[in-house]
């Protein structure tokens, strides 16, 4: 998701436009489909955007910006992890191939995919 998380876990909703000058009309085109989708007046969407991609034999990033395994274990142990920035600097790890399965089912089943978010189905 774009833009400043309201809350940490990061649930799966819109959140805050994204701080980045670059990322903003990005952010404004989704958002515009979305609405356009939901109203019944534009095509079917379904976004994904995956942040981190990783895969066999690739560490994802980090909380502090490196590749370190040991963070990562912490985590899947339950273990305190120093966010040094904040919670707004997480970047979860996407496994490609999740990715791929993400991309494969939406455009398998795109009316489930646009109704995730609030499509309206075919038309």
């Amino acid at each position: 998701m774009l833009g400043t998380p309201r809350r940490i876990p990061c649930p799966e909703e819109s959140q805050t436009p994204f701080w980045e000058e670059g990322y903003t009309k990005r952010w404004q085109v989704i958002q515009e489909v979305l609405r356009a989708s939901g109203a019944g007046s534009g095509p079917l969407f379904t976004a994904i955007l995956p942040p981190n991609i990783c895969g066999p034999g690739k560490i994802p990033l980090d909380t502090q910006g490196g590749r370190s395994i040991e963070v990562h274990r912490h985590l899947a142990r339950g273990k305190e992890v120093i966010l040094p920035e904040g919670a707004d600097v997480l970047i979860g790890p996407c496994d490609a191939e999740d990715i791929a399965r993400s991309f494969f089912l939406a455009l398998r089943q795109p009316d489930r995919a646009a109704a995730l978010h609030g499509g309206t189905g075919p038309r």
